[in-house]
């Protein structure tokens, strides 16, 4: 069956995206603690985005890292700290500004763009929130489905709650918002194609205890989470601009690595004559289209078509008939819990 989908080889590369170092405002953790967590949970690429600033392409831990592709980009807001857009392939910050010029501006640059952590909520008011509110605002090339500290601090009451947010991150990181994935889905169903990617947006962040300094939600722990994998067409090197590309066409699957690693993981959209579309494709639709998949350990899948559930299966193999032209994804859960989120793959006339 692998052999009926894949007419092409596939480099499978695991990383994360949205990730900041000691040029963050907030941060206190360097780049070398950053590679050297990446390498430890055999990370293939790590996107560094800093808020407003590129100084990490000037890091000499940076420089010489050659093993992992390290990619830079920066994290812009707007005048009230709002609209957070991750940028890639351009070097101009234009935060403090109004979203609608640096979108436009952004846009026109040919830079690869990232709505961050939409639509996110806190159960209290100790923690800000910073939402992408203007949603008709869309000149992105796509946007996080799932980001680690909006999930963790949506449920985060700093005194009811926030030790077992502390030692339990895990109990906190369920699946992504309900209304993020209408969002996607409503964007797609308009035909303006935005890929979903999964973040961690880590910030190295410190607490004090009893007059001691504790680090939490370290790279190291948060690399354990969420994860966008890309499928990048087979190459003895890959570089960043492979791994960009395909994060901007959607070439690419959210996973939360903490509920099993997605090995020998595929997904793909076949009909009788050896066609076949992957994650970000298009297939033209005739009688005979089935959506394939392969996990590696039992899972709960769900069928998504045009924003809607219209097929449930259990296991680790099996296909979906496609009946309809449109847009389908797979939504994968383990104990109940969201494991993999694939991007669309689309079926047309």
């Amino acid at each position: 069956m692998k052999k009926r989908i894949f007419k092409r080889d596939f480099l499978d590369l695991t990383g994360t995206i949205h990730n900041h170092t000691i040029y963050s405002f907030d941060s206190n953790e360097s780049v070398f603690s950053l590679i050297q967590a990446a390498r430890k949970r055999r990370l293939d690429y790590v996107c560094i985005t800093d808020h407003n600033n590129l100084n990490v392409i000037n890091d000499p831990d940076f420089i010489r890292e050659k093993k992992i592709l390290l990619i830079p980009g920066m994290e812009i807001n707007d005048a009230v700290d709002e609209h957070h857009l991750l940028v890639f392939n351009n070097q101009t910050a234009l935060s403090n500004g109004r979203v609608e010029d640096y979108l436009a501006y952004y846009k026109k640059a040919g830079a690869i763009t990232f709505a961050a952590h939409p639509l996110e909520d806190r159960c209290g008011n100790r923690f800000p929130k910073y939402q992408w509110n203007k949603l008709e605002l869309d000149k992105f090339d796509g946007l996080e489905i799932w980001n680690f500290i909006s999930s963790w601090l949506k449920t985060m009451n700093y005194w009811r709650n926030g030790a077992f947010h502390l030692l339990f991150p895990q109990m906190f990181i369920r699946r992504p918002y309900r209304k993020v994935l209408k969002y996607w889905d409503d964007l797609n169903l308009q035909g303006k194609r935005k890929s979903g990617i999964g973040a961690i947006d880590a910030h190295g962040t410190s607490i004090k205890i009893f007059g001691m300094k504790w680090k939490v939600l370290t790279h190291n722990l948060l690399f354990a989470y969420i994860r966008t994998n890309v499928l990048i067409p087979m190459k003895q090197n890959p570089d960043q601009q492979d791994v960009l590309i395909a994060l901007k066409n959607g070439n690419s699957y959210v996973v939360n690595q903490r509920l099993g690693a997605p090995s020998n993981f595929y997904t793909a959209i076949c009909d009788d004559h050896g066609n076949s579309a992957i994650c970000g494709e298009d297939i033209k639709f005739t009688d005979s289209l089935a959506l394939y998949y392969n996990l590696p350990k039992n899972g709960r899948i769900h069928l998504i078509h045009n924003g809607k559930t219209v097929s449930k299966q259990s296991g680790i193999h099996g296909k979906f008939e496609i009946t309809k032209p449109g847009f389908y994804r797979l939504e994968i859960q383990r104990y109940c819990l969201g494991w993999i989120y694939t991007n669309p793959i689309y079926v047309v006339e």
